[in-house]
């Protein structure tokens, strides 16, 4: 009798427990930042919970986590410092310090440099913390022209999904080096998997005249792999829901920023568990509705479930 007791007791134990919990050991915490905007591309705020609504693949979640801007947000800067962004190296030093110091004092940052490999340059600080210190100091000579972007945007990804909160990426980079692999498409992937929205600045750096010291093959080589980086980029940032830019002169850069900071100045974030524990790789799409007439909302689009 006392062992058929202690079997009930047992069981009405993991029964409570499953009722209570099983849902978010089962699932994963889906989290999208929205942007809201008038017919005329204000940025709405004020906006609250209520105003919200999520569907994934057509069914209604529970939104339970609700960020508005105010929410400090931990920024991940990934630079490119191959050799063929040389001659943009102090332009790009002075724009990516402004950028930084835009931020409110509480915002954590993170940046390193990429080309070949990963560059540590800073790991993740408050911008207070940034400013008691010396400016960041981007160096390109030397380096191979080499650009391994699809391993920095993963690096960068790993280290967002560290990181709790709002979280955002911003990538710059001209691609070169890259071409269509299947890393890109894992890449892509990875984004979709991801909770933080990435931001991709392009530049055009390569001259599109045939340099006399390279061959013909390795000059079509260079223009498929800069017009695939394009491309790729901009997958990226709509995989993530985020948004690409292309620019050709620096000075374009820091207006680029300012339209960065904007958006994450105005960037709500929800969060929701799905009602249905979704498949290891499995996609689906996710929809966001807000209850204010003609406004316009962003998000990420779809949603690419990993098992853990």
């Amino acid at each position: 009798m006392k062992a058929v007791l202690v079997l009930i007791i047992l069981l009405l134990t993991v029964a409570a427990f499953g009722q209570d919990d099983t849902i978010r050991v089962e699932t994963e915490l889906v989290r999208v930042p929205v942007l809201v905007s008038d017919r005329d591309g204000r940025y709405l705020t004020g906006l609250g919970l209520k105003d919200f609504s999520v569907y994934e693949n057509g069914n209604k979640q529970d939104i339970e986590i609700f960020e508005t801007a105010d929410t400090d947000i931990s920024l991940i800067l990934a630079i490119d410092v191959s050799g063929s962004m040389l001659v943009k190296q102090d332009e790009l030093t002075k724009a990516a310090n402004a950028f930084i110091s835009s931020l409110r004092s509480t915002d954590r940052v993170k940046v390193f440099g990429f080309s070949d490999r990963i560059f540590p340059i800073r790991d993740f600080a408050t911008v207070e913390e940034y400013k008691k210190r010396k400016s960041i100091k981007l160096r390109m000579d030397g380096l191979p022209p080499i650009t391994e972007v699809y391993n920095a945007v993963n690096h960068a990804m790993d280290k967002a999904n560290e990181t709790k909160g709002r979280t955002a990426i911003v990538v710059l980079s001209d691609g070169i080096g890259d071409g269509p692999s299947s890393d890109s498409a894992r890449s892509i992937t990875f984004a979709q998997e991801g909770n933080a929205p990435i931001y991709t600045i392009g530049f055009e750096t390569n001259e599109p005249l045939r340099s006399k010291y390279e061959t013909k093959k390795d000059y079509s080589r260079r223009m498929e792999s800069a017009a695939f980086a394009k491309v790729y980029l901009l997958d990226l940032s709509n995989s993530s829901g985020g948004r690409n830019f292309q620019i050709e002169k620096l000075t374009d850069l820091r207006v680029t920023f300012e339209e960065i900071f904007a958006e994450l100045s105005h960037q709500y974030t929800l969060g929701y568990y799905p009602n249905t524990a979704g498949k290891d790789g499995e996609r689906r799409k996710i929809r966001v509705e807000v209850d204010v007439p003609n406004a316009a909302v962003r998000s990420r689009s779809e949603v690419v479930f990993k098992k853990k």
